[in-house]
């Protein structure tokens, strides 16, 4: 008998113990979130001076270009615009250059122009925001120089783009 209260007496100990134990333990919940937005679109058109006459620097554009960008509905944007695919700030210009001779050089400054015929400078990073059918447009016109030395032909160069969300 004496043996039997002794055990009941151990196995009493070890539950207090354990009850201790689970007792000194916390928890909580950790909880994730995300708000699910969707993909943003870029939609381009291209500029056209049309004829350019060498030596000249020109402001008046044939056609303007466009920038569409479409997402999310009321949500913020930053749009970074690089003169090259080396992410080389637009500010610095974009070269255009003679497609069929290889060699020879235009600058071009674009100026970006919302929509509401609010002009904007050359700028390297726009902050916008999705009007409630999820677009923004902006108008693109700007400066051509052409060098005294330019050789006769077409010119082209290229601007990338891009656009994310803006927290």
């Amino acid at each position: 008998m004496k043996k039997i209260i002794i055990l009941l007496s151990v196995l009493m100990l070890i539950n207090l113990r354990s009850i201790a134990i689970e007792t000194n333990e916390e928890n909580d919940k950790f909880k994730v979130s995300a708000n699910v937005v969707s993909g943003l679109k870029i939609e381009v058109s291209p500029v056209d001076f049309g004829l350019v006459q060498v030596g000249n620097t020109i402001d008046t554009v044939e056609k303007s270009g466009e920038i569409l960008i479409t997402g999310e509905a009321g949500q913020n944007i930053k749009i970074n615009l690089y003169s090259d695919d080396n992410f080389t700030p637009v500010s610095n210009g974009i070269i255009l250059r003679n497609e069929t001779a290889g060699v020879g050089e235009a600058i071009f400054f674009p100026k970006i122009i919302l929509e509401e015929n609010s002009s904007l400078e050359t700028k390297d990073e726009i902050i916008a925001t999705l009007d409630n059918e999820g677009k923004v447009l902006y108008n693109v016109n700007g400066q051509l120089t052409v060098p005294d030395d330019a050789i006769s032909g077409n010119y082209s160069g290229e601007m990338t783009i891009t656009v994310k969300y803006e927290n």
